[in-house]
């Protein structure tokens, strides 16, 4: 009896986040003050994503587990702040991969919610993701450029 031998694991692993607080706006593409996560104990793996104003390409084709976590406070006149994770496969048309919301129903005015979405990437060229917001209104969408509060995160899980 014979086996395959294991693949060689993840070969991608890579992280984003906003740096700096926005507000004031209620459906919005992110677009500026995104860093990659320069704290001590990061480090990419492999070649790493490619952000340009808040479009992300990716090094390779594949496989890609990719979260996006938003922390918010939230106006005292709203309930909800969303965030989205927008793909495409064709370069031009964006269309929502997952979703998640911040609801304030006890008047703590903050939170923290996450999404994921499990992505096929099979053209380097087409396949790309970005992040949006919405509803944010009277509320604050927190940023930090020494940790991460509203980030992405990539992962390839194998080949497509």
């Amino acid at each position: 009896m014979s086996f395959s031998s294991p693949s060689a694991g993840i070969t991608q692993a890579d992280q984003f986040r906003l740096t700096t607080n926005y507000s004031g706006t209620n459906d919005s593409d992110i677009t500026t003050n995104l860093e990659r996560n320069d704290n001590t104990a990061f480090s990419v793996l492999g070649t790493g994503m490619t952000e340009s104003s808040g479009i992300f390409t990716f090094p390779s084709t594949g496989y890609y587990y990719i979260t996006f976590t938003i922390d918010c406070d939230i106006g005292s006149t709203d309930q909800n702040i969303y965030g989205f994770i927008q793909g495409t496969i064709d370069n031009s048309a964006y269309i929502t991969q997952g979703v998640c919301r911040v609801t304030d129903e006890s008047n703590t005015h903050g939170g923290t919610a996450t999404t994921s979405v499990i992505f096929d990437v099979t053209s380097t060229a087409n396949c790309k993701v970005k992040f949006r917001t919405a509803s944010v209104g009277a509320g604050t969408v927190l940023g930090h450029s020494a940790q991460n509060q509203t980030h992405m995160t990539f992962i390839r899980l194998g080949d497509t």
